[in-house]
């Protein structure tokens, strides 16, 4: 009743996280195209409630699997019970047989008691061997211990059949006459009596595997497995030192083959080829890298203990087969590491083609071209014409892999063109820059970092151009320089030219961060270009300085000598709110203090005169205030 619709909402749950990241995906590749995307906190909400509902479904899974074996556990135990308790063979008498009327004077009660005691010893020899042709119903360690425990079960239900007091008079009475039917019935209790001790002694000793079996069938991580994995080597080893039968290769091989193919059907559920690419590179990365940490494990594992045995010197060593144990295994986290390399690829890809190298070159419809190609190609392992799994398909895997290797270096070459031409008409020096340093520190291709170490010399002529161009501007526009509205000319042509400086200053100090490149001859021809606009601009400044300061040294105390007010003429209408005086400042006295000001924020030194003209601003708007509120 329950399986059916908890596997549907299983299968229902795992489709929609899957549509849920494709339509992630999907809207990722939108956010680059669009012109605006949502806000940073728009975003990280949008993030924490895809973590929340991610941890809800993983809550609900387990809680779901965990159900799951709790209710087939319990009704495999009732299906074991009632035939423990109902019995396939019943060893029963005839209607009216009676056991005192076998003695030997009575042929037909003893040819009937000869003939019963015969049957009995077919239908027991019958449900022997139907025992012993049943196999495990599941290819993994927990079925092979349901097995034991259910050929205990039937085979104790069968042994305690002939214990029975009925059957015991019957064989006596028949002892007694000498018949032959006992001495067989007997030897087939003694087989059966050999094949349930053994099914018990494998039950108990099986049991104390059971609880690392059930975390490497239904854990819910492969790491959870991965921790498992030593202490349950670890028990298989107190197994086979004590167990009576689980002690020779013909019982420990199948059995730690179960745990292989278990391990191996684990990661086959978990990683699906048509599926995988679908997820992040990061989450493709970590769910693999798992997978292939637990295949690992359990052959580092089997080594370890099989070295404590050799050195112990005690125990019989495990000289197991590696083929059965490990081949399949082996080649499982071959392919992993495979998907590993496909996933650091794609992540490489993606920390190229950044919204940086977009802004940079100016191009993003090339570069969502390139990915576009990038995505085509996942397309491949997508849509294999094998599993890469199955042993029988690896040359199949080997093609398709060769060919997804050679459209990679297709598109690495794709990549590696566009860069090179973007990089020939770079917007800005400076970003370009900043650009590949973040790519030196980030997970690239290595075909790429070379190409983009190529390129520091693009930056270089580019940045050599940003100088020339700065360099025009300021031959062109020295004699009568742009100067802010309200600004006094000489300080304003100082601030322009630094303002040009400061457009050439900063992107040099980022290229002196990389020392390596300004030693190379062309970065000293840069270095050299710079500096020698620096100087021109410097002295430009100086000059500018040295100009406004002989001429304010030459006028200045002239103007210093002159009256501030100035009294009006006597007017026919004069009263006593007609002003008596007038303002009689000169507007060069004026510029003056302006022009000192400045400049001596400028860090221009300033001689003492001239610096108590500056401060005297700050009097002369006090005295102007007064004046015209007086």
């Amino acid at each position: 009743v329950y399986n059916p619709l908890l596997t549907y909402q299983s299968e229902h749950e795992e489709t929609n996280v899957v549509d849920g990241r494709r339509s992630a995906s999907s809207k990722t590749s939108q956010k680059d195209i669009a012109p605006s995307g949502p806000s940073t906190e728009e975003t990280e909400e949008e993030k924490r409630n895809e973590k929340r509902r991610q941890h809800e479904l993983e809550l609900r899974a387990m809680l779901r699997d965990e159900f799951l074996i709790q209710l087939q556990k319990f009704l495999n135990q009732i299906g074991l019970t009632l035939r423990q308790l109902e019995g396939e063979v019943r060893l029963e008498l005839p209607p009216q047989f009676d056991i005192s009327k076998i003695v030997k004077i009575n042929k037909d009660a003893v040819e009937q008691a000869e003939t019963l005691v015969y049957k009995w010893n077919g239908e027991i020899r019958e449900a022997l061997e139907r025992e012993l042709k049943k196999i495990p119903q599941t290819s993994g360690p927990l079925g092979e211990i349901d097995w034991w425990r259910e050929r205990n079960i039937s085979l104790s239900s069968l042994y305690e059949q002939t214990k029975q007091e009925h059957v015991e008079q019957v064989l006596e009475k028949l002892e007694l006459e000498e018949n032959a039917a006992p001495l067989s019935f007997r030897d087939t209790r003694t087989d059966l009596s050999k094949y349930y001790l053994e099914a018990k002694d494998n039950v108990k000793f099986l049991s104390t595997l059971e609880r690392h079996f059930k975390n490497v069938t239904h854990g819910a991580t492969c790491r959870v497995v991965t921790e498992t994995i030593p202490k349950m080597m670890s028990a298989l080893r107190m197994v086979w030192i004590i167990s009576r039968h689980y002690n020779r290769d013909e019982r420990m091989v199948p059995l730690m083959e179960r745990i292989a193919n278990q391990l191996c059907e684990r990661v086959v559920r978990s990683i699906n080829v048509r599926t995988l690419f679908s997820y992040q590179p990061s989450e493709i990365i970590e769910k693999c890298t798992e997978a292939k940490d637990m295949l690992e494990r359990w052959k580092q594992s089997y080594y370890d203990v099989r070295a404590e045995i050799e050195q112990s010197g005690r125990d019989s060593r495990w000289e197991f087969d590696n083929k059965r144990l490990f081949k399949l295994t082996d080649h499982m986290a071959i392919i992993c590491n495979d998907f590993i390399a496909i996933a650091k690829e794609l992540e490489q890809f993606y920390n190229i083609f950044t919204p940086e190298l977009k802004s940079v070159t100016g191009k993003p419809h090339k570069i969502n071209e390139i990915l576009d190609r990038v995505h085509k190609v996942l397309e491949l392992i997508e849509h294999a014409p094998c599993d890469p799994f199955r042993l029988e398909d690896l040359d199949k895997w080997k093609m398709v892999s060769a060919n997804y290797g050679q459209q990679i270096e297709d598109i690495d070459e794709q990549t590696k063109s566009f860069i090179s031409e973007s990089f020939k008409s770079l917007r800005s020096a400076e970003s370009a820059f900043d650009m590949l340093l973040k790519f030196e520190k980030n997970n690239t291709r290595m075909t790429i970092q070379d190409e983009m170490h190529k390129r520091f010399n693009d930056i270089l002529r580019q940045y050599d151009n940003e100088i020339t161009e700065i360099n025009s501007i300021f031959q062109h526009n020295k004699t009568n320089p742009p100067v802010n509205k309200n600004q006094p000319p000489y300080s304003g042509a100082v601030a322009w030219s630094r303002s040009l400086f400061r457009r050439i200053k900063h992107t040099m100090l980022r290229l002196h961060t990389k020392e390596a490149l300004m030693q190379t001859e062309l970065g000293k021809q840069i270095k050299s270009y710079y500096l020698r606009v620096a100087r021109e601009m410097k002295a430009y400044e100086d000059g500018k300085f040295n100009e406004w300061k002989q001429r304010t040294e030459q006028i200045l105390p002239t103007l210093q000598k002159r009256n501030v007010l100035k009294e009006l003429p006597t007017g026919d209408n004069e009263n006593s709110l007609t002003p008596r005086y007038t303002i009689d400042f000169d507007p060069q006295l004026n510029e003056m203090m302006t022009e000192a000001r400045y400049l001596e924020q400028f860090d221009y030194f300033l001689t003492e005169n001239i610096r108590h003209l500056a401060l005297s601003v700050i009097l002369l708007n006090s005295l102007l205030f007064v004046i015209h509120n007086s």
